[in-house]
């Protein structure tokens, strides 16, 4: 062979031998890049899978909160209904509380009166029998009842007799044992 041949073979190897460290050296950045590329698309993946639950976890607090919006609407309602529940209760106390002291005021009033009236018959009562006994004072020696005059028929009668018929007072009688009295006064 010649030394053309080989100087051109040699340079053809020496050619082929730089192309090859190239190309190893190409294929091991390569590698080390898919490498690389793997490591990052694992923790992508990793972070994805941490993503997804945190998604459906996400879900699951939105529906609860979701949920919870509408318990919360419910309750508000519940809520509005109890206060107007609550302020129709208290008006209604209060009108009870009104009724019941107007119901105090007049039962104190009416215990008031009966109790002037009481007071008054009482009083009533004391002086008629004051009258009274003054009366028999005056009239026991003669009769227990007087005769009365009635202007209607104009004839004399006893007062019991008078008043049994219902007379006294009626056709204008006046009682004579008691110095003149109108016979409706007379006891």
């Amino acid at each position: 062979m010649s030394r053309s041949t080989i100087s051109s073979l040699e340079s053809q190897l020496s050619t082929a031998t730089h192309e090859l460290e190239l190309a190893t050296f190409l294929n091991k950045g390569i590698l080390q890049t898919n490498t690389e590329y793997k490591l990052r698309i694992a923790e992508l993946e990793s972070e994805n899978i941490i993503l997804r639950k945190a998604e459906s976890r996400l879900a699951g607090t939105e529906d609860a909160l979701e949920d919870a919006e509408k318990r919360i609407k419910v309750l508000e309602e519940e809520r509005d209904v109890w206060e107007e529940e609550l302020e129709t209760a208290k008006e209604n106390m209060e009108s009870a509380k009104r009724d019941k002291d107007a119901a105090i005021r007049e039962r104190d009033h009416e215990r008031n009166q009966r109790e002037l009236w009481e007071e008054r018959f009482w009083e009533l009562r004391g002086s008629l029998e004051g009258l009274v006994e003054r009366a028999n004072y005056q009239t026991a020696p003669l009769t227990a009842y007087c005769d009365v005059f009635t202007s209607a028929t104009a004839d004399t009668r006893s007062c019991k007799e008078e008043k049994m018929a219902g007379g006294i007072g009626e056709r204008g009688g006046r009682c004579l044992c008691t110095q003149g009295w109108e016979a409706e006064s007379h006891g």
